[in-house]
């Protein structure tokens, strides 16, 4: 009974083991789904960033190139005015200095955009980790399972075993009882048969066989 108890104990520990490993693999899914949906938002903010500022650098360029030409068609005249000639100069050093500025910008914007990249890189690394990791977890919760159904065997076996060793001592009571009860229907039945005078003298040889009928 003691193998017994201890094959039902341990059957009751891998299945909540493989319970709990059930449960960790249900975290294991939502996360990695949380991840991959972070994932592809990121990178559809990081496309839209990216789309948004060529759009902008294009707006930028054309707005430069039509004031490129503003600016040679305004030194054309500014050879005849120099009035007009250091208006323009101060024009275009306006200019430079936006430009200056822009360039800063798309500095910062490339910046931006290469941590954005990290990050997503990084995003897609704890993606890959977690899924390995989830497939260790199913191959433990499997072999937990195998362990669980293995010992669950051997305790039916073992319950098999006490059965039957269990019917086999009740023939043997059932036996020995009725072994008993012919004994003591032998003592009475050599009880009836003894004299009830005690005068009367029983035979030795008879007396040796009344010894002998005894258990």
């Amino acid at each position: 009974m003691g193998q017994l108890q201890e094959y039902i104990t341990a059957i009751r520990t891998l299945e909540e083991r493989s319970a709990g490993l059930d449960a960790r693999l249900a975290d294991q899914d939502a996360h990695i789904q949380s991840l991959e949906q972070k994932h592809t938002q990121a990178r559809e903010a990081l496309e839209h960033f990216r789309q948004s500022s060529k759009e902008q650098r294009d707006a930028e360029s054309r707005r430069h190139e039509q004031q490129v030409q503003m600016l040679q068609v305004e030194l054309r005249q500014a050879n005849d005015l120099v009035n007009t000639k250091n208006h323009e100069t101060m024009q275009l050093n306006r200019d430079n200095a936006r430009l200056t500025e822009l360039h800063g910008q798309t500095e910062n914007t490339l910046r931006t955009l290469r941590r954005e990249y990290e990050q997503v890189s990084k995003v897609a690394k704890e993606v890959s980790d977690l899924k390995r990791q989830n497939e260790i977890l199913g191959q433990q919760r499997i072999q937990a399972t195998n362990e669980r159904d293995h010992f669950r065997a051997e305790a039916e076996r073992y319950a098999a075993e006490l059965s039957a060793e269990r019917q086999t001592r009740l023939v043997e009571i059932d036996e020995q009882r009725r072994r008993e009860a012919r004994l003591q229907s032998i003592e009475e039945l050599l009880a009836q048969l003894k004299p009830k005078d005690p005068a009367v003298e029983v035979p030795k040889d008879e007396d040796a066989v009344a010894s002998r009928s005894k258990p």
